[in-house]
């Protein structure tokens, strides 16, 4: 009798240890890519305005005169010839032949290629990059702004392999010759992306954006 009370006494003043409750690590995602829905959006918008509104207004052209007189004034000598390769660069023409399909692409992917559309992305990478930090979530100035745009390039990644393969197969099947010229001339289209300046301003500018997000939202 005694040895169960002194049993039941133990077992009252016996400390149970809980386990702590468990956190949750895993990474929001859905915030890059919530930002780089917002960056292409602005810039279907933009680009929209730009045409429909002002189309006679070129900022595109105006950015690649003020890089012209940019180049020739820093040198008077080679300055032009620098100047007249990043303008012929930067206004590599956008298909917009509108008797042909791929003029639809050009209001979807004036985000990546076309100024000053490709500006949406800094409003992303802030976003993105400020609501990171806000969140306890520390990540790095730059890294809201490269997720942003990774996110964005996605848009451009699933189409190419979609069309990839089906250049492929039509390629090898005799009578599809002309089902594989339009999917040759996407996978061209795209190809061209990385030989744009424009693409990679998109990314300068979500880089950017992240930075101010993020210097901004520790600031008390």
């Amino acid at each position: 009798m005694a040895q169960d009370v002194f049993s039941k006494g133990s077992a009252a003043t016996e400390t149970v240890s809980l386990a702590p409750p468990p956190t949750f690590t895993a990474n929001m995602l859905r915030d890059g890519a919530i930002g780089a829905l917002i960056s292409v959006m602005i810039g279907i918008v933009v680009n929209i305005v730009q045409v429909i509104a002002f189309p006679s207004l070129n900022l595109n052209q105006w950015m690649i005169d003020v890089l012209v007189k940019i180049a020739t004034g820093l040198d008077p000598k080679n300055g032009p010839l620098i100047g007249g390769a990043l303008g012929g660069l930067l206004g590599m023409p956008i298909t917009t032949d509108p008797s042909t399909p791929l003029s639809i692409l050009q209001y979807f992917y004036a985000a990546f290629l076309s100024f000053p559309a490709n500006v949406g992305w800094f409003l992303g990478g802030f976003l993105v990059g400020f609501l990171r930090i806000r969140a306890g979530r520390d990540e790095g100035n730059l890294k809201g702004g490269w997720d942003t745009f990774w996110y964005g390039m996605i848009s451009v990644e699933i189409p190419f392999l979609v069309f990839g393969v089906l250049f492929l197969f039509t390629s090898i099947i005799p009578g599809l010759v002309t089902i594989s010229g339009f999917a040759g001339s996407i996978l061209l289209y795209f190809l061209l992306f990385f030989l744009m300046p424009n693409f990679w301003l998109s990314l300068i500018f979500a880089l950017l954006g992240s930075l101010v997000g993020s210097s901004a939202a520790r600031k008390k």
